[in-house]
């Protein structure tokens, strides 16, 4: 039978029911609007003869992918202009070709690492999550060559200068970066918990690739920690107007008097 449009009680948007050539439809239109509703009932029921005579793979696009992708909780960041550029365009024609298009439609002059961050691999994220719901096949993507980058690593003099510049409220914890190699965010959220000052030992729990690490703390780290004037909740709190430390949850602040 063909779709419905019917209202739930409670719910100010009407809702799209019935099967199409066997795919069964039961969804929100999204919309309170009896005419727009009717338009999305309309095309819903287009997709689903598609559907029924393509087969899915052919008829699934990139939008409905982008949505289900960040529905389902992943990044979305740089989503929005890809969503905007490709829209409803179907994911068999998101090919190598379409998205060195939109490369270079949406940063022209871009550089490789940008086209990569921004471009290929939210597209790629996108097609994987699509391709293993069958929405599409997997395509191995092929990105723009970055060059090597140059490490500049410091010396232990450098070191010294730049803990030596900081405010009192930051030494801390850039001595702790530097001696343990922590990321930013591991530390921001290091809680006292995952700190043993008396063996001198720090459990990473928070971690990029989601696995649990620890690491030595070197004495100079201990004793650092030790005069810090806490220890529950966050290791490292910003300074509150000299009346103790605040912690993240007690709102924004910024870093404005970081260095001398």
């Amino acid at each position: 039978m063909p779709l419905k449009l019917y209202r739930k009680r409670g719910s100010p948007n009407w809702y799209i029911r019935g099967t199409v050539r066997g795919i069964t439809v039961d969804e929100s239109s999204g919309v309170a609007e009896r005419s727009a509703a009717e338009a999305i009932r309309a095309q819903r029921e287009w997709e689903c003869i598609q559907t029924s005579i393509f087969g899915r793979k052919n008829t699934a696009t990139f939008l409905e992918a982008a949505v289900g992708y960040m529905e389902s909780g992943r990044e979305r960041r740089f989503l929005a202009p890809l969503i905007k550029h490709f829209g409803s365009q179907p994911l068999a024609k998101v090919d190598q070709a379409a998205i060195e298009r939109a490369a270079k439609l949406l940063y022209p002059g871009g550089k490789p690492g940008t086209l990569n961050r921004q471009v290929y691999t939210p597209v790629s994220a996108v097609l994987r999550f699509a391709a293993a719901r069958g929405l599409c096949d997997f395509r191995q993507l092929e990105r723009p060559t970055q060059p090597k980058g140059l490490i500049r690593w410091l010396t232990p003099a450098e070191a010294e200068r730049l803990i030596a510049a900081c405010s009192p409220h930051l030494r801390t914890l850039v001595i702790f970066l530097l001696y343990t190699g922590a990321r930013l965010s591991e530390a921001l959220y290091l809680n006292w918990q995952q700190v043993n000052l008396a063996q001198g030992e720090v459990q990473f729990l928070a971690t990029k690739n989601g696995d649990a690490r620890g690491v030595p703390l070197h004495p100079r780290v201990v004793e650092v920690l030790s005069a810090l004037p806490h220890r529950d909740g966050d290791v490292f709190r910003r300074p509150r107007d000299g009346k103790g430390y605040a912690r993240k949850s007690d709102g924004g602040g910024q870093i404005k008097t970081a260095f001398y």
